[in-house]
């Protein structure tokens, strides 16, 4: 038996057989300047500071330095960064110079809170 509604669609409707849409990560890429620092904790903890104002949750901020400060692969890939940045001839860095820095940062809402991760590397 079919019961007919107002609505124009039968009581039962077929399901989909494909899974709802499901976010997994927002992005967010950003370009900005840090002052250069020779010593490396110096130099991580003046680009903490700058990339903790582009987050607004506090949590998130948290999240930003314990990743920059702790977490291996991103504390690996900021040495190289750092390392580069160092051994460049032409123009040589002085201390306080500012440098280009390129960063994505992970989301897991796509209201942009939740960091679930970070990429650092040299602008140039």
């Amino acid at each position: 038996m079919y019961l007919q509604t107002d609505l124009g669609d039968g009581v039962f409707k077929p399901r989909s057989r494909y899974k709802q849409p499901r976010l997994y990560l927002v992005s967010v890429h950003w370009t900005f300047e840090v002052p250069f620092r020779k010593d490396f904790e110096a130099f991580r903890q003046e680009l903490s500071k700058t990339i903790r104002k582009l987050v607004t949750a506090e949590a998130d901020k948290k999240e930003i330095d314990s990743l920059l400060l702790e977490a291996k692969h991103v504390v690996t890939a900021l040495k190289d960064v750092h390392g580069q940045l160092l051994k460049r001839k032409s123009p040589r860095l002085k201390e306080s110079d500012p440098v280009g820095i390129n960063a994505t940062i992970y989301f897991k809402k796509n209201d942009y809170t939740d960091v679930s991760g970070i990429s650092v590397y040299d602008r140039n």
